[in-house]
C-alpha cells in the first residue's frame, strides 16, 4: 500500500546516517513539482504553505537550491513534523496544549506507524485502529472515507 503524508514546514539533511541506496522513486513527479516551486515567489510559497517569515525563507533557499540527485535524506529523518515524529519508535509528550489540529497531526503519524507495524496492505484493514483514544466510525465511513474519532 502507498500511504501519502503531508511533509512537515521543517526539515533537516542529515547525509551521514543512512547512506543512499537509490534516487526517489517519484523522481519525474518530483521534478515536475520543484520546477513549479520554483516559479513561484517567495511571497506565494509562504501564502500557500502558511508559515512564517523564517520558514518560508528557509524553505524558498532549499527549493532554490535543491539538487534531486545529491544530499538526499529519507522523509522520515528530514522531516520534524508531529506526524512524523508519531512515526518513531521513542515519542516524548511535552505538557504543553495540545489543539484538535495537532491531535490530528499525531494520530496521521501514529497511523502510519501502525499500518507499517502490522504490514497492512488493504485499506480495509486500517478500521481495527485504535491508539490515541481513536476508534473507527462505520456510520459515518463510506467506500472513500474511512473515519475515526477521538473519544476522551
Amino acid at each position: 500500500m502507498i500511504i501519502i503524508l503531508s511533509p512537515a514546514k521543517k526539515m533537516n539533511v542529515d547525509t551521514d546516517k543512512i547512506e543512499c541506496q537509490d534516487l526517489p522513486v517519484f523522481l519525474d513527479q518530483t521534478k515536475e513539482i520543484l520546477a513549479w516551486l520554483k516559479n513561484q515567489s517567495r511571497a506565494d510559497l509562504q501564502k500557500l504553505w502558511e508559515c512564517n517569515d523564517q520558514i518560508a525563507e528557509q524553505n524558498y533557499k532549499r527549493i532554490v537550491e535543491m539538487n534531486l540527485h545529491n544530499r538526499l535524506t529519507p522523509a522520515i529523518l528530514s522531516y520534524e513534523g508531529i506526524a512524523f515524529q508519531y512515526m518513531a519508535p521513542a515519542v516524548m509528550v511535552k505538557g504543553k496544549l495540545v489543539t484538535k489540529g495537532t491531535y490530528a497531526k499525531m494520530a496521521r503519524g501514529e497511523m502510519v506507524r501502525y499500518m507499517a507495524e502490522n504490514k497492512i496492505e488493504d485499506p480495509g484493514d486500517i478500521k481495527n485502529f485504535d491508539r490515541l483514544g481513536y476508534v473507527y466510525r462505520d456510520d459515518i465511513s463510506n467506500e472513500t472515507e474511512i473515519v475515526f474519532e477521538r473519544r476522551g
